[in-house]
């Protein structure tokens, strides 16, 4: 069993730690995305119990080594009981990794033990850790940008990746001129999505500006890419953010 002391503790709740190599459970809470779909949430028990996820749990001053989620139902979550686990524990924080190899907790209450299991409360939120400034994702394919270079107009790169502050984009066209520092004008991302058997687009909020920050071919295919920074406003860089949580979980409930 391993304790925190009360001096790394306050240390932890006044300074956010980003580090690939700290623990989650000593990462400030503001670091986490928190996500609170029922679907979601519902889709992530059942993966952390049928794959066996290995997970930690945390309260008060007490981090248990990993054990797994048994089982889990309306109303209670049932894990394999730590050896050392304090009875007088009446909460605890759920630290795992997902399928996307992302480190996520959640919030339970202690509903009661057994010699062999641990009974607690179903969590009603997530948080998902996002490593970088603005997390990436991969939209469905057939996503489309266009944009504005000067008196000249580019329709239909593919989107590889997309993040509230940039997108990699590429083209087999061998005439596209973009080089690095070029800055581009209204930048358009088109989102194919499927309803009803049929496929619909949604468009993106226009981004006013963008700038050509990295660029290279695959030697293989000779189709080129470009990693284009967005220059926006608060207000589009959250809504095109929101579309990336969206789309994340998309992803997870797969």
């Amino acid at each position: 069993m391993l304790f925190f002391s009360e001096t790394a503790r306050t240390e932890q709740s006044q300074r956010p730690i980003r580090s690939d190599t700290t623990p989650p459970w000593q990462i400030s809470r503001n670091e986490f995305t928190p996500i609170d779909h029922p679907t979601s949430i519902d889709h992530t028990l059942t993966t952390m119990r049928d794959s066996h996820l290995f997970l930690n749990l945390t309260g008060d001053y007490y981090l248990s080594g990993q054990t797994i989620l048994t089982d889990f139902d309306q109303k209670n979550l049932m894990f394999d009981k730590p050896l050392d686990w304090p009875e007088a524990l009446t909460s605890s924080q759920v630290y795992f990794k997902d399928r996307l190899m992302i480190w996520s907790f959640f919030e339970v209450n202690i509903v009661c033990t057994t010699p062999d299991t641990l009974y607690t409360t179903v969590p009603t939120r997530l948080y998902r850790l996002q490593r970088r400034q603005y997390f990436r994702i991969s939209p469905p394919l057939g996503s489309k940008a266009s944009f504005q270079l000067e008196d000249q107009s580019f329709n239909s790169l593919a989107v590889n990746d997309l993040s509230a502050g940039g997108m990699l984009v590429s083209t087999n066209s061998p005439e596209t001129p973009l080089a690095d520092s070029v800055v581009l004008d209204e930048i358009k991302i088109t989102i194919p999505q499927p309803v009803r058997g049929k496929t619909s687009e949604t468009v993106l909020p226009i981004i006013t500006q963008g700038k050509v920050v990295r660029s290279f071919q695959d030697p293989k295919t000779n189709r080129r890419y470009f990693g284009i920074c967005f220059q926006n406003s608060p207000e589009i860089r959250d809504e095109i953010s929101r579309y990336v949580i969206q789309r994340e979980q998309e992803l997870l409930r797969r």
